[in-house]
């Protein structure tokens, strides 16, 4: 019915409209549009002033609820606090009342019932007692307990005495570690600069022996390419070196942190030691004696 409604108002509106000058149509279209627009206005300013009023009364019935619970809150602890020393009083008397009562019922439990039972009995009745009395406590039993606490810093002393000498012990394996360390590279730079002065003589009288011949542009060319050869050989083995030093050391490192024995980590990397250098020498012999072989058939072969 509404909308029936609205569409006549709006038939009735455009029949107005027709029978008005352009001048009077456009006046009653703005008329139309500002009543609009204020209805419009006036439904949000309702809308508004509602949502703002629901929302006043929903905070102040949540404030009221969290002033209601603070004080809740503080009534029970202000109760607490009132009642905590009277319950820590009932609680600490009833635990003295069953303590004395265990150490007064407590009958003698030994089966012999001969003297030195009957002392042992007294005398842990008589701690038990103690331990609930302190200030009561006879000077004799404070002696005692004095010489307990001395003999137990005793042990405490020898216990970190032969922690520090364990100390002292890892701190000397340690060196030792680092001393063969220093004595392998040592050893192991005065055989790299042997091997290099060997290999260098031997290079030497390979020249000197090449010298003479007719063939002395093919042999020069062959022995700067000896030369490359020789040069890149002494470069890999020198990385070579480098990379096993440094494994070396990465090894003994190990050793130090899981405190091994140092002989037989020093035994066995001198045994791996031998059996790589052997391997290289055995290596580069070969390598010198296919190279002669292959120079040895004559100028027929073209230099690389």
């Amino acid at each position: 019915m509404s909308s029936r409604q609205h569409l006549i108002a709006e038939m009735e509106l455009v029949h107005t409209l027709s029978k008005l000058t352009p001048e009077e149509r456009k006046v009653e279209v703005r008329r139309q549009m500002y009543v609009e627009l204020k209805a419009v206005e006036m439904e949000r300013r309702q809308t508004a002033a509602l949502e703002t009023l629901a929302k006043s009364e929903r905070d102040r019935e949540e404030t009221q609820k969290v002033t209601e619970s603070l004080k809740k809150a503080s009534m029970e602890k202000d109760r607490r606090r009132q009642e905590a020393p009277k319950e820590r009083q009932q609680n600490q008397l009833k635990q003295e009342r069953l303590q004395w009562q265990q150490v007064m019922l407590k009958g003698v439990k030994s089966l012999t019932h001969n003297f030195l039972a009957l002392n042992e009995e007294q005398e842990k009745r008589r701690e038990e007692a103690d331990s609930l009395t302190p200030d009561l406590k006879s000077p004799e039993r404070k002696k005692k307990t004095l010489h307990n606490n001395w003999v137990a810093e005793k042990e405490m002393y020898r216990k970190t005495a032969e922690v520090r000498e364990t100390l002292q012990s890892m701190q000397k394996d340690r060196l030792s570690v680092e001393h063969w360390v220093g004595k392998y590279q040592q050893n192991h730079e005065k055989k790299r600069e042997k091997r290099r002065l060997k290999a260098e003589a031997q290079h030497e009288e390979y020249i000197a022996s090449k010298s003479h011949g007719p063939q002395q542009s093919v042999l020069d060319e062959l022995l700067d390419w000896y030369k490359s050869v020789y040069k890149n050989w002494l470069a890999e083995k020198e990385m070579e070196t480098e990379r096993k030093t440094a494994e070396v050391r990465e090894t003994l490192q190990s050793m130090q942190k899981d405190r091994l024995s140092v002989g037989h980590w020093v035994g066995k990397y001198q045994q791996n030691h031998e059996k790589k250098r052997e391997k290289r020498r055995l290596k580069a012999e070969a390598q010198h004696e296919e190279y002669i072989a292959s120079k040895s058939h004559g100028p027929q072969h073209p230099a690389r």
